[in-house]
């Protein structure tokens, strides 16, 4: 039992005119971190964007008007349901640098394939995938650099 899980628990009574909390609640709880392309800009705020994994497409909502990304880039987070079958990130996303997302996408795409294990939390996952995007967006800015 997560902490989310146990909190709709002890809470029971005190939703149980709002069931849509709890329910809400307990689809926060399935979150978990991912790699996702940006598709395209929906609108002012809203992008749609592709889980590289199974490749469901997600509308998601960005209230932050600093963030740009590209149509094609590579961003990692997690995203959690507000409504509507519209998404927000928990908080922002790590945003790959755009000449990278490629590189970097192939990769994981590799290392999933080839050392996922059904044992493997989906934390565990991420975090050694998120490991090696790091690692070579890192190596591919370093070579640039050194071209320059």
């Amino acid at each position: 039992m997560n902490v989310i899980d146990q909190y709709v628990l002890e809470n029971k009574m005190k939703y149980r005119k709002k069931q849509i909390i709890p329910a809400w609640l307990n689809e926060w709880g399935k979150a978990v971190p991912k790699f996702y392309l940006i598709r395209n800009k929906h609108d002012q705020q809203k992008y749609i964007i592709e889980d590289i994994l199974n490749r469901k497409e997600v509308e998601v909502s960005l209230n932050n008007e600093d963030f740009y990304f590209h149509e094609g880039a590579l961003v990692a987070g997690i995203l959690i349901p507000i409504g509507n079958s519209v998404y927000f990130p928990v908080v922002d996303f790590y945003n790959f640098t755009y000449e990278t997302s490629v590189e970097i996408l192939t990769h994981i795409l590799f290392y999933y394939k080839n050392y996922y294990d059904t044992t493997t939390s989906a934390y565990q996952l991420f975090l050694h995938l998120f490991s090696a995007a790091l690692q070579i967006e890192n190596q591919i800015i370093e070579k640039t650099n050194e071209q320059a």
